[in-house]
């Protein structure tokens, strides 16, 4: 289920969590202008990991890959679908999921929000 809500410009806006380079709110801003912090959440059964090369800046790059019992922390920000065309633009190589996170404080009420995942690179 995408998690959306509706607004009265009519745009719809969609949760998403950030847990590397878009967790600094100046960045957000300057890729994303509409978005909106949300809250501080963490991403269960998951680990966080340098495990993909971009090809854009020619770097290592975060991500996110399915680990029992470990969990990563990120952020969760409202954005626009015309932020989410911005952001596939910044995430080469990446595919969009959702997956639940808890807001912190709140470890009972899963928020549906949307993931960049990648498929791990073995020479990173």
């Amino acid at each position: 289920m995408l998690t959306m809500a509706g607004n009265p410009g009519g745009m719809i806006e969609v949760l998403y969590f950030a847990y590397g380079s878009n967790m600094n709110w100046q960045q957000m801003q300057r890729r994303c202008a509409s978005s909106r912090f949300v809250c501080v959440a963490r991403l269960r059964n998951y680990e966080f990991g340098i495990t993909r090369h971009s090809r854009l800046r020619d770097c290592g790059t975060a991500n996110v890959f399915p680990a029992a019992g470990k969990e990563v922390w990120g952020i969760v920000y409202e954005v626009s679908d015309s932020d989410l065309v911005t952001l596939d633009g910044f995430e080469d190589g990446y595919r969009r999921e959702m997956i639940p996170v808890y807001a912190l404080g709140d470890g009972a009420h899963p928020l549906e929000v949307l993931v960049y995942v990648a498929e791990i690179e073995t020479n990173v």
